[in-house]
């Protein structure tokens, strides 16, 4: 499959058709190392974690399948080369019936791409369609995609909800622009003809890029400009006023900061004819919905809205009350009779609760290892639960023992995230450790393995991040690792299905774990009170992991009061290097209401 702008995670080429080997990948310190040479060290490293610490792992072993892809090759069904035959996806009028032809599609394959061709999409304009096939290298529609298009080109308000990975964003951008280049027809140089909300800036990001490629023949008569937190607001204003965009894609914050105070932005908006609210469930769970109440009440009555969101929690259908008609048109691509859980069939799932929590740090290094080692073209995703701990145990890894881990959190600066993000979407054999800020909508191409260290924010957040993987049809692993007190989590993921991991529980949980291993583990700790970055990070995530434990004490098993959590606090603290429990201050002690809790020590 060939490379260029992806649609919301989906690559180009008939449907399931073999990936490249894609160009000379980035890595840490900006090195470059070239694909003959990686699968040299892939081999190496291969050959070393055998004889070391006791061979592969059955959970990470590539299967057999073409051109080594994880997963193996898709069985054919009739008529299309390696798909697999699924249920069509169903329009179902919300509230008050819609005259319109059901949006039900053949569906050929389990990657949610139908039988239908972009270049047989005739209502869509020559500039997209020849955008789509020559700069984005797209051919076939997606599921969500196919059932969005026509009651959305209809002026119709929609609800999409679809699995991750399958094409929401330009099942939004196709119509969007359609709808676009009609408001076009009559509208002034002073009006913005279409808005996309996003919650994080790396979605953002994505969007506006994905647009741009889609207007690439088009740029005489549609700009795309973003708006978002980390950049500078007077330069995006005078973006703004330069050239008034006909896509403005922002992140809520952002955006309602520019409509108090950038001149003229309320009248510019008040022809508005497309408004698109992008992962609407996230929007409400980072607690933006009275931003999003605030900017509808400077939007026209008079619109289209797109919403679009993988999951249904009860909250979101008061926001779909105030911002789509109520003759919107629902298009679920999923129909799972659970609003809730959308991961993806082909995402392999497991789990293992370590029994003793001292084996934590050495149990992260062996599973990271085991991924890396088990796929020459490896592409993992470790997620830690918060940024500080994310910053931790990459310093660890980068500076201890020797790994090269990028990473990506909220403690990053804008720049530096993109940067990061670029890299590891371009290319192959890289480990990325991350907050919950790759967590939704971002597309990461091939992501071979997504692993889950300690308790996820919720059931939700746990489905967003396995979305990062098995997308566009390919197969995807999944491990959760848990400690003994977080085992509780198991029973908020439901009928999810996640089964345990009997290989990688025997062996977390042995009586004696590797010795070569544990050695390894342990010289690289040591190291943490001689390196003054990997000391500060370490004191950083005590403070970071005291916070977000204090906040999730009942969740824990044998629901923890304060001194309890002081206390497993401290043992932390020993396991990722530290002497003892780093000072804090005597605001942020209160902050966390834990002033009086014996064993913190206050500076």
């Amino acid at each position: 499959m060939q490379g260029g702008p992806r649609q919301g995670g989906l690559g180009g080429g008939a449907p399931l058709a073999a990936r490249a080997v894609g160009a000379p990948i980035g890595a840490v310190g900006g090195h470059l190392a070239g694909q003959q040479q990686q699968q040299q060290q892939f081999l190496q490293q291969q050959q070393q974690f055998a004889a070391q610490f006791g061979g592969g792992n059955q959970f990470f072993q590539q299967q057999p399948g073409a051109g080594g892809a994880p997963g193996g090759a898709f069985q054919a069904a009739p008529g299309v080369p390696g798909a697999f035959p699924l249920a069509s996806a169903a329009a179902v009028p919300a509230a008050e019936p819609v005259d319109l032809v059901q949006a039900q599609r053949s569906i050929v394959n389990e990657s949610f791409m139908t039988a239908e061709r972009f270049d047989n999409q005739t209502q869509v304009c020559a500039e997209s369609r020849r955008a789509l096939k020559e700069v984005m290298k797209l051919e076939w529609l997606t599921e969500v995609q196919a059932g969005t298009l026509q009651p959305a080109l209809q002026g119709l308000d929609i609800l999409g909800r679809a699995r991750t990975g399958t094409g929401k964003t330009l099942a939004f951008l196709l119509p969007a622009v359609e709808n676009l280049r009609k408001a076009n027809a009559g509208r002034t140089t002073r009006t913005i003809p279409v808005l996309v909300i996003s919650p994080t800036r790396e979605l953002a990001t994505q969007i506006t890029n994905q647009a741009k490629a889609l207007t690439t023949f088009q740029t005489d008569t549609i700009s795309v400009q973003v708006v978002m937190g980390g950049t500078n607001m007077s330069s995006e204003a005078k973006r703004i006023m330069a050239r008034t965009p006909g896509i403005l894609v922002g992140t809520p914050g952002r955006l309602l900061d520019h409509l108090k105070n950038t001149t003229n932005l309320t009248q510019m908006i008040n022809n508005l004819s497309v408004l698109v609210l992008d992962e609407a469930d996230q929007l409400l769970e980072m607690g933006f919905r009275p931003d999003i109440e605030r900017i509808l009440a400077f939007l026209p009555k008079r619109r289209q809205t797109l919403l679009f969101s993988a999951t249904m929690p009860t909250g979101l259908r008061e926001v779909v009350g105030l911002a789509l008609q109520k003759s919107h048109v629902v298009i679920d691509c999923i129909n799972d009779h659970d609003p809730n859980s959308h991961t993806n069939a082909q995402v392999e799932q497991e789990y293992v609760v370590l029994e003793d929590f001292q084996r934590l740090v050495t149990s992260t290094v062996e599973v990271v290892l085991a991924a890396r080692a088990s796929d020459p073209n490896h592409k993992i995703i470790g997620f830690f639960p918060t940024a500080r701990l994310t910053g931790f145990f990459a310093t660890f890894f980068n500076r201890a023992l020797n790994v090269p881990v990028l990473e990506i959190h909220s403690r990053k600066s804008q720049t530096q995230r993109n940067k990061t993000s670029d890299i590891f979407r371009q290319g192959h054999g890289l480990i990325l450790f991350s907050s919950d800020v790759s967590a939704r909508g971002v597309d990461y191409p091939d992501v071979t393995h997504v692993l889950q260290f300690g308790l996820p924010e919720s059931r939700e957040q746990y489905v967003h991040r396995l979305g990062r993987t098995a997308r566009a049809g390919r197969a995807g692993r999944g491990l959760l690792v848990l400690a003994p007190f977080e085992e509780p989590f198991l029973r908020e993921l439901g009928t999810m299905p996640i089964t345990k991991s009997a290989d990688w529980s025997a062996r977390l949980n042995a009586p004696q774990l590797h010795p070569q291993l544990e050695q390894t583990v342990q010289e690289a700790l040591m190291r943490v009170g001689q390196d003054g970055d990997l000391h500060r990070t370490a004191e950083q995530a005590y403070q970071a992991w005291l916070g977000f434990y204090n906040s999730n004490m009942r969740r824990m098993k044998g629901r923890w009061d304060k001194p309890q959590l002081v206390r497993v606090a401290n043992v932390f603290a020993t396991l990722i290097g530290l002497e003892q429990p780093p000072a804090l201050l005597k605001r942020t002690v209160g902050k966390m209401g834990l002033k009086g809790v014996p064993g913190l020590r206050i500076e």
